[in-house]
């Protein structure tokens, strides 16, 4: 049976420069440059995390070109453009598998369809949604599979930030977890709970502080 890991953390700005001044004034965290992707007309900047894991802000990228498909985490609504204007936000999450084929037959609900990405020279698979909507508002996550023998997130400079819990809150929280537990999830770092608000929230322990970052 193959298994799921929490991978990272994605927030949506309307900058990149928006979001790593966002994290930098609200939360004092320092994000460093992470690349381009050029098939998606964005890119992004990194904060390593513990556990293998790190935080992604994405942003449309100014210089890039709109893609001939759906770009990932939603980024084509302009509902979501507009809510990232005011702040930043969490908007969804990451989860790695080693076999994307093997885990599409053993799920029981949608994990989107894997196709090759590609910054600078990391490459990986990547389960896109078909109309480029958030799986469940973004509770359920997108499936990666990495090609790198080594997470990528080992080359990122050290910032001693643990992730103490994702917490995820959902009214649907039942029947989206029989989907994670068929996708075998291997993360006590993931809470989920019924809640009639969809909210997502990442707790995260810095050497100066606690933080919330939702």
């Amino acid at each position: 049976m193959e298994t799921i890991k929490l991978d990272h953390l994605v927030i949506a700005a309307a900058s990149l420069e928006q979001g790593q001044s966002y994290l930098y004034d609200v939360y004092g965290l320092e994000p460093s440059h992470g690349g381009q992707h050029p098939a998606m007309g964005t890119h992004n900047s990194v904060l390593k995390l513990d556990n293998d894991s790190y935080l992604e802000i994405i942003a449309l990228d100014p210089n890039g070109k709109k893609p001939n498909m759906p770009r990932w985490f939603n980024l084509d609504s302009e509902e979501l453009q507009q809510k990232i204007k005011e702040k930043p936000r969490l908007i969804t999450w990451v989860a790695r598998t080693t076999d994307f084929a093997s885990l599409k037959k053993q799920a029981i609900a949608d994990i989107g369809t894997a196709k090759a990405m590609r910054r600078g020279n990391l490459s990986w698979q990547f389960g896109f949604s078909n109309d480029g909507s958030l799986f469940y508002s973004g509770i359920v996550p997108y499936i990666i599979q990495w090609h790198s023998q080594e997470h990528v997130s080992r080359a990122m400079p050290e910032k001693n930030y643990s992730l103490v819990k994702l917490e995820l809150l959902h009214p649907e929280a039942n029947k989206i977890k029989k989907h994670l537990l068929a996708l075998g999830l291997d993360s006590n770092l993931v809470e989920l709970s019924k809640n009639s608000d969809i909210i997502l929230k990442a707790h995260i322990k810095t050497p100066k502080s606690f933080i919330i970052i939702s």
